[in-house]
């Protein structure tokens, strides 16, 4: 699963979009716009939560996780929990 969330300070928002299976196939169109700002950070995180709780309602076995936020792809490695408990 390959997660990305952007932010955009001239439109004000904060956005997230399609997920995709690790062969790089298109799972699922999506796009969530939050009002306002939001970190980098925040905005990959809420990104990688939607992705997970997508593939929790859809039933769909998580076996790799992909960020391009290395801070995001730190703190989660540092929580040491299992991804199905995070959503």
């Amino acid at each position: 699963m390959k997660v990305d969330g952007a932010t955009s300070a001239i439109k004000n928002k904060s956005s997230m979009g399609v997920i995709r299976n690790s062969q790089g196939n298109v799972i699922e169109r999506t796009a969530k716009y939050y009002p306002g700002l939001m970190s980098p950070m925040n905005v990959e995180a809420w990104a990688l939560l939607q992705a997970v709780r997508w593939n929790k309602d859809q039933q769909i076995s998580i076996h790799h996780i992909k960020s391009d936020c290395l801070n995001l792809v730190r703190e989660v490695l540092s929580l040491n929990i299992a991804v199905q408990k995070i959503a």
